[in-house]
């Protein structure tokens, strides 16, 4: 039997099965605000949990009467200190439309999923159609709105601006919302970061849920993000990754098994071939159950040597 058949039934029944939604939550009184269009609240996010979260969709507080309401969020490496007013140390990662509720109740909105590897992000949300309602920072001590923390997620509020990484800043300003994520899990998968051609090497996988089936899979790439309901694996879909999904090949050996105790292993043995030497290899691994996907790992890369 082939893997492959067991990929298709996975992503079949990746859909069924769902991750835990977790949330953080700033206030929703505000005390200050814009009510045109165009300004960006900026805070830092500490993401705790080491395995990262995924972002999947927002709660604002929306000043004015227009009923459209569209977001777009950026993010900046470790904060957005310093960068408030420079457009090019910020990556746009999502956009998302809702309907507005009344001021100082939450307007959803569905923004397309971004994930936050662990540590320090500067966060940016643009109001691209609407007012903004936000509430004047009181520190981050004892008494203060500017901190809030649980076990996975750390904000630290904020300042906004009058538009998009321009114009006049306010601060303290502290962002009116929620987040909503889900967490990636512990599941790990690790690698040589180097391999000599003709020699195997183990990939190892970690965390995963005690006793589910596990499947792990090779690319040339990783750019590609395979979203499988639960979560998602980077690799790109090439000919390796369907060479690696097939049964019995000697160079991906022990590709599918059962956890033990959330830990299994296959062993990647690449031939020796001149012509492989200074390529790279990714492997990532998922595990599932009869409900479907149940988590997915990291990616990591091999370098093939001499």
């Amino acid at each position: 039997m082939r893997k492959a058949t067991i990929v298709i039934a996975i992503l079949l029944l990746g859909g069924l099965a769902t991750a835990q939604t977790s949330l953080i939550t700033t206030l929703f009184n505000s005390n200050n605000g814009r009510s045109t269009a165009l300004s960006t609240s900026m805070f830092d996010v500490t993401v705790l949990n080491s395995a990262g979260v995924k972002i999947e969709s927002l709660d604002v507080n929306i000043r004015g009467t227009l009923t459209n309401v569209t977001l777009d969020v950026y993010t900046a490496p470790l904060t957005y200190v310093g960068k408030e007013l420079t457009p090019t140390a910020w990556t746009k990662v999502a956009s998302g439309v809702g309907t507005a509720a009344p001021m100082n109740s939450p307007t959803p909105v569905d923004i397309s999923d971004f994930t936050l590897a662990a540590g320090a992000h500067g966060m940016a949300i643009h109001y691209a159609t609407s007012g903004n309602a936000y509430t004047n920072g009181t520190g981050t001590g004892p008494g203060g709105n500017q901190q809030y923390k649980n076990a996975d997620l750390q904000l630290d509020l904020g300042i906004t601006t009058a538009g998009l990484f321009s114009s006049t800043l306010f601060s303290p300003r502290v962002w009116n919302g929620t987040i909503y994520y889900t967490t990636t899990g512990s599941f790990t998968c690790n690698a040589s970061a180097a391999l000599s051609v003709g020699t195997p090497g183990s990939v190892d996988l970690s965390g995963g849920p005690a006793s589910d089936y596990f499947l792990i899979a090779a690319s040339l790439g990783n750019t590609t993000t395979i979203n499988l309901g639960a979560c998602s694996v980077s690799l790109d879909v090439d000919e390796i990754l369907k060479y690696s999904l097939l049964i019995g090949v000697p160079i991906f050996n022990g590709y599918s098994g059962t956890l033990v105790a959330g830990v299994g292993a296959g062993t990647f043995a690449p031939p020796n071939m001149t012509a492989l030497i200074g390529h790279d290899v990714y492997h990532a691994a998922v595990a599932y159950d009869l409900s479907g996907i149940t988590a997915c790992t990291n990616t990591v890369k091999t370098t093939l040597t001499k």
